[in-house]
């Protein structure tokens, strides 16, 4: 298995020419890719350990607003047994505080092996925004930038707004390949930065049946003839990976845990799944007992998937480019990266995103309706049905009424609602009175005018239901009422007070914004006065660091020139004493050298000297054998006549001597 830095070389730096261009080649460059980014979302260790509350449980029933009404949540997905051990590279969380942390995310930091900086992960389960519409708002981040016209970072989520888009692909059967050009504008007097990224996605990165629904985003510093660098832009680089997984609050075999299901017990479930199918049927008209039940499964199974916790993993590195310090980089990462949590939940909460979903069964005359108000649009449902019939009346029991081509008059109120409230999820009940100041409050590219005039088009119902309203207010006794007309009677009288409330609203909006009144005069000139105040102080505080950091670079230039300046004097020295050395070790080489010589030589000498010792000693014994020859010479000459004579003309002696 490969280690956590080997597989984070795979965010590097690449060239678009470098990348395989043919299908078969982009889908296994994607592939290893993927492979890569599945082991290091795995190596990021789990959150801590969240108690239940029935806070988490009771914001479980609807969708968050926002992100803070979103929760964190016990569940959690089961880290393969091989990746456990790369859990301990992150070590422990960086500490954040909890008003910089609302959220509660884990950020770990990871020392790199490259000399780029360090990477950061964070990884968190939460609750209260559903896993289609997470992964919907993560396709369409830079998708919806990118039509924002403006300066550089306009349109922006999280910081980074789509200039173009010069690279798209689709690889079969495994996911999309990318290439972005985005730009961000930093605050205080930076220089606004862009980035060429390549970004690969894709939901098929575990290839197991069983594992939940999941979704990967790789985002890698990429060159691209299309996008050379701009004046007036300064070229940074970020690597990353992002993956969301939906952790099925039922137990299944080889799929994820969640602590809340052995808090929350079988009685608890089914009552919860009984009241919200029961708060679906008083919406939707009667079917066949058969059809119902179905009905109520399918959408009960729709809603359980929408309140399954989502898991959120991000390994992230950036590199800003310019003159920043990367020590300022890396201090501000780790808050960087909690406040682009928050802002991305804060925009996907409010988002309506244009997703297919699978709308609840109906009687066939209201998908009969359903289908030609789809055909022309703005053509209101209750519209079609008072044109094509009358209103029929209604039964007085509660036995519920047989399936007939007509809709009944339940369902006819129930559609009306429907274009009051609309709601993005079909399965979920359109009885909520939250759902038009959610629709009024959402971010959009359009104007504010645009939204208003669209919510009163689509709140232009025919007036027959007002007649219905006061008919129905006019019965003598609520005891002979049926149920649905009890039903229709609330619902009628929701419509008014949401139409009282969307009177305020619209004049509200439409107000004369060019004459403003004293009190808006004074809150504008006090929010400029603190803008201002607020730009000053951060001028001040950039001017400051700015000083401090030149301080520190004058030191740090001083400190190294003397560390230079020491270091060459100790190489001298060093080399001076290395020469020193060298010389007293040839010399001591050398003397060695004459005194094996010199003592060769006394050796010699001597040997010399013994064999002329011996020489001589030899010769003194051969002149003492002749000289006792000579003495008897001398001794029988002079025996002889006439030796004597001949002795004294040799001029010998008796002693031999001549």
């Amino acid at each position: 298995m490969a280690s956590i830095h080997e597989s984070l070389k795979a965010l590097g730096p690449v060239s678009y020419s470098d990348v395989p261009q043919d299908e078969a080649g982009r889908a296994h460059y994607l592939k290893e890719h993927l492979s890569a980014g599945r082991l290091l979302v795995e190596s990021v260790p789990q959150p801590a350990a969240t108690a239940p509350s029935s806070g988490n449980r009771s914001r479980a029933v609807s969708s968050a607003s926002c992100a803070s009404g979103m929760s964190a949540s016990a569940a959690r997905s089961e880290t393969p047994a091989e990746h456990e051990i790369l859990q301990k590279d992150w070590g422990k969380p960086v500490k954040l505080s909890d008003k910089d942390n609302p959220l509660g995310i884990c950020v770990f930091k990871l020392s790199g092996k490259d000399g780029r900086g360090a990477w950061f992960g964070r990884r968190s389960v939460h609750e209260g925004l559903s896993y289609d519409k997470w992964k919907k708002g993560l396709e369409e981040e830079f998708e919806q930038s990118l039509h924002v016209e403006g300066g550089p970072g306009a349109g922006k989520i999280r910081g980074l707004g789509a200039e173009k888009r010069p690279e798209s692909h689709l690889v079969a059967e495994v996911g999309t390949m990318d290439v972005w050009h985005v730009s961000a504008q930093f605050p205080g007097p930076s220089a606004p930065r862009d980035f060429v990224s390549m970004v690969m996605t894709s939901d098929k990165v575990f290839e197991e049946e069983d594992h939940p629904k999941h979704f990967m985003i790789i985002s890698k510093p990429c060159e691209h003839d299309d996008c050379p660098p701009k004046d007036g832009l300064v070229r940074g680089q970020y690597e990353s990976v992002e993956f969301i997984r939906e952790i099925p609050r039922s137990r299944k075999a080889g799929s994820t845990i969640d602590p809340d299901s052995t808090s929350l017990g079988e009685g608890d479930v089914q009552a919860s799944t009984s009241k919200s199918n029961e708060a679906r049927e008083r919406t939707i008209a009667f079917a066949e007992p058969d059809s119902n039940a179905a009905t109520k499964s399918d959408n009960s199974n729709t809603e359980e998937a929408e309140l399954n916790p989502v898991e959120w993993i991000m390994i992230t590195r950036s590199d800003p480019g310019g003159s920043v310090p990367r020590f300022l980089v890396e201090r501000g990462t780790p808050g960087g990266i909690v406040s682009d949590a928050s802002k991305f939940l804060d925009w996907a909460c409010k988002t309506e995103f244009s997703t297919e979903t699978t709308l609840p069964a109906v009687t066939p005359g209201a998908a009969a309706e359903e289908s030609s108000t789809s055909e022309e649009p703005g053509h209101s449902t209750l519209e079609t049905e008072s044109e094509a019939q009358p209103p029929q009346q209604t039964t007085t029991s509660n036995t519920p009424a047989p399936i007939s081509e007509e809709p009944s008059l339940l369902s006819k109120a129930t559609d009306a609602i429907s274009l009051l409230l609309p709601n993005p999820n079909p399965s979920t009940s359109t009885a909520d009175p939250h759902a038009l100041s959610r629709r009024l409050s959402t971010s959009s590219s359009t104007s504010s005018t645009d939204s208003f005039a669209s919510a009163e088009t689509d709140l232009d119902v025919d007036s027959s239901l007002h007649t219905l309203s006061s008919k129905s207010a006019t019965t003598p006794s609520s005891h002979t009422l049926s149920a649905q007309e009890k039903e229709l009677l609330r619902l009628a009288n929701r419509k008014a007070e949401l139409e009282t409330k969307l009177h305020r609203a619209r004049e509200t909006a439409f107000s004369d914004p060019t004459n403003p009144t004293e009190k808006e005069t004074q809150q504008v000139a006090k929010i400029q006065a603190k803008h201002d105040s607020e730009i000053s102080k951060a001028e001040d505080r950039y001017r400051k660091a700015v000083r401090s950091i030149e301080v520190h670079r004058q030191k740090d230039e001083e400190k190294a020139r003397q560390q230079a300046e020491t270091a060459a004097r100790k190489e001298e020295e060093k080399k001076v004493k290395a020469e020193r050395k060298a010389r007293e070790v040839q010399e001591r080489e050398m003397k060695k050298q004459d005194d094996a010589r010199h003592k060769a030589e006394i050796d010699k000498f001597r040997e010399e000297v013994k064999g002329l010792v011996k020489e001589r000693d030899a010769l003194k014994e051969h002149v003492r054998v002749l000289n006792g020859e000579n003495s008897k010479l001398i001794t029988l000459v002079s025996k002889l006549d006439g030796g004597e004579r001949l002795l004294a003309e040799l001029k010998v002696g008796n002693g031999g001597s001549r």
